[in-house]
């Protein structure tokens, strides 16, 4: 998965993020935690892509508070009715469900408990889309979703009531394995067409290629893109195996991340007023992996993660 995800992201980025939104996370989900009906309904139609499915897990106000949440779910007559809203949810425009977090029990001793996951049909009533304006990966449109006392059926719930929180854990790993593997295919691609540009690019009689200072950002992209395409096959291998890789998939991420702003910084830097041009790809790149510093989680809190994980108190 994460060698298609770098080649589709390599060739046009979007590509690969659509690939990932729609083929990845959504199904990963249902396969993990749907019942054996929900399976047979679902995962068919989503393979012959048939359906397509996104995922609503961000409260505008919230962020990486993910616990925060105020989208709400009560039972009605054997059902649920959601109130509430939901920020940044890729292709919500173009898909016909939503898995959405939602809290359904409050005041309990643990905020982690007390949340569900549910299957809704984006065309059900009381659903308003609005799309959002940003500044890079636009080919997927990123919208705002409003509930305004949504039936669900009760067939819709994934895995327990009260328990989602726990099983949407489960698959954040998956997650930001994939979302690394974008972010070095955005990399390889800045830095192909960097290293092109200083083999061709005549300034002063010489290709700027010859010249150290270009010499050190071609050297240093390239360590960069090497060292997280190793942390993101090591990753995936424990992935893979069903072997514990939170450690790996959040240095992952964070590295893929990082390498990606600095390789597509480098680029513009080396094409210089050309880069800034919109007939060259390399502003593209450049926008498009300023997104993943900050999303699906922020690089600040992946490192309050991993070092919490390395022995050092909690900082959240």
């Amino acid at each position: 998965m994460v060698i298609a995800v770098e080649e589709l992201a390599r060739e046009m980025f979007v590509l690969g993020d659509i690939y990932a939104q729609f083929n990845c996370f959504g199904p990963t989900v249902i396969k993990s935690f749907g019942n054996e009906e929900q399976k047979k309904n679902f995962l068919p139609k989503l393979a012959k892509g048939q359906l397509r499915i996104c995922l609503g897990i961000t409260d505008g106000h919230s962020g990486i508070d993910a616990l925060a949440l105020k989208t709400t779910t009560e039972e009605n007559s054997g059902d649920f009715s959601i109130k509430g809203q939901k920020m940044f949810v890729a292709g919500a425009q173009v898909s016909d469900y939503v898995i959405l977090m939602t809290r359904t029990t409050w005041n309990l001793s643990k905020k982690s408990n007390g949340i569900s996951i549910f299957m809704v049909d984006l065309k059900t009533p009381g659903i308003t889309i609005k799309r959002i304006s940003k500044l890079g990966i636009k080919a997927i449109d990123s919208c705002e979703l409003l509930f305004d006392n949504v039936r669900v059926p009760r067939e819709n719930l994934l895995g327990q009531k009260d328990y989602g929180w726990y099983q949407i854990l489960e698959v954040l790993n998956y997650k930001r394995i994939i979302i690394a593997a974008l972010c070095v295919g955005c990399a390889q691609a800045a830095f192909e067409d960097a290293v092109q540009y200083a083999k061709t690019r005549v300034i002063f009689s010489r290709p700027i290629g010859q010249y150290q200072a270009i010499q050190d950002y071609i050297s240093d992209m390239y360590v960069k893109i090497e060292s997280a395409r190793l942390m993101i096959k090591k990753a995936a291998w424990l992935q893979m195996n069903n072997q514990t890789c939170f450690i790996e998939s959040n240095m992952a991420k964070l590295a893929a991340s990082e390498a990606a702003v600095s390789a597509t910084s480098k680029g513009m830097q080396i094409m210089a007023g050309y880069g800034f041009m919109m007939e060259h790809d390399m502003q593209g790149y450049w926008r498009d992996s300023k997104l993943f510093g900050f999303a699906p989680v922020t690089n600040e809190m992946v490192c309050n993660f991993l070092a919490e994980r390395l022995g050092l108190p909690r900082s959240y």
